[in-house]
């Protein structure tokens, strides 16, 4: 069973005063895509504690407005606009490749979805035009 790190914010500022907070099992933030249609996605590595994101690479198709998850090993893009669009990215964390790699399409094309996951599946729902679907 995987553990569940579960906390308050309480938890958080006394474990920050006394200098015992790590978020552990994280080592980079992944962003993609965004305003003006764009296919760059950037890391950022959080031990160097730097604002410098590293490009590593396009998704597959230029976008904005489109949702995102990410687990230990991947990272997910899916949906976005112009369009709607139906393509959903992967990431591979351990290739640290520089090329997202198109994985299929949502059941439906949508833009301005949420996404949502765990350590195995990523879930896109909502968005428009098609609100009321979820797809793993």
């Amino acid at each position: 069973m995987a553990t569940q790190h579960i906390f308050t914010i309480n938890d958080v500022y006394r474990k920050s005063l006394e200098g015992t907070w790590t978020a552990q099992g994280w080592s980079a933030g992944w962003f993609g895509g965004g305003a003006g249609v764009v296919s760059v996605v950037d890391r950022v590595i959080f031990a160097s504690d730097s604002s410098t994101a590293v490009a590593k690479g396009p998704l597959s198709v230029a976008r904005s407005q489109l949702a995102a998850h990410g687990n230990t090993t991947d990272a997910w893009f899916g949906g976005g606009s112009p369009g709607p669009i139906s393509t959903v990215d992967r990431i591979i964390f351990s290739s640290d490749s520089s090329t997202a790699v198109a994985k299929g399409p949502l059941s439906v094309a949508r833009y301005g979805l949420g996404a949502s996951g765990n350590m195995t599946d990523a879930w896109f729902g909502g968005g428009f035009p098609s609100q009321s679907l979820v797809d793993r």
